[in-house]
C-alpha cells in the first residue's frame, strides 16, 4: 500500500464519519424522505426518462434550481425546461450537470447515464 492508497482511505473514512454524524441528527421523518426519493432516483435511473430523472436529482441533492444553474454556467430557466422534458441539454452541460449533481461519485457514469437516456428517448 503506497502513500496515496493509504490517503485515499483516510478520506473515505472521514467522508463515512460525516455522513453517520449527519444521519445521527436527523429526524424519522427525514430519514423516510431521503429512503423515498433514493428509491425514486435508483427506480428513474433504471426506467425513467431524462427530466424525470433530473428532477428527482435535483430533489435528493443540497441545491437549489439558481445554485445548480450557476455552477452550470446557465439560467435557471433553462435548467427548469431540462426538467420539465421541454429541451434537452447540451452536452457540455450535461458533462456540468453530473459533476454538480454527483461531485462525490463518478462522475462520468453520471454523465453516460444522461446521454444514454437522451439517445434512447430521441430514437
Amino acid at each position: 500500500m503506497n502513500l496515496a492508497d493509504i490517503q485515499r482511505q483516510l478520506n473515505k473514512s472521514t467522508k463515512a464519519t460525516e455522513i453517520l454524524e449527519t444521519v445521527d441528527k436527523m429526524t424519522t421523518q427525514e430519514r423516510q424522505e431521503i429512503k423515498k426519493w433514493g428509491r425514486t432516483v435508483a427506480r428513474l435511473r433504471r426506467e425513467g426518462s431524462f427530466a424525470d430523472l433530473l428532477h428527482a436529482e435535483i430533489k435528493v441533492s443540497d441545491l437549489t434550481v439558481k445554485e445548480i444553474a450557476a455552477l452550470c454556467n446557465t439560467s435557471s430557466a433553462s435548467i427548469n425546461k431540462w426538467k420539465g422534458g421541454e429541451v434537452y441539454p447540451a452536452v457540455h452541460y450535461l458533462y456540468r450537470l453530473a459533476k454538480c449533481l454527483h461531485p462525490v461519485t463518478d462522475v462520468s457514469s453520471a454523465y453516460m447515464l444522461y446521454t444514454t437516456k437522451i439517445n434512447a428517448e430521441r430514437a
